[in-house]
């Protein structure tokens, strides 16, 4: 995570626009797979 990178010295820049970007594709794909349960039928 942004702190434990941040606590060893690590690239915490690289770290916090990991979590950014995978929170956003998360938002992003169970929109998507909700869609095509819906589509299919399936809830």
């Amino acid at each position: 995570s942004y702190v434990m990178a941040r606590a060893a010295n690590g690239n915490h820049e690289l770290a916090a626009a990991i979590i950014v970007i995978t929170t956003l594709m998360a938002a992003i794909t169970t929109n998507i797979g909700i869609f095509v349960l819906q589509w299919g039928g399936w809830i």
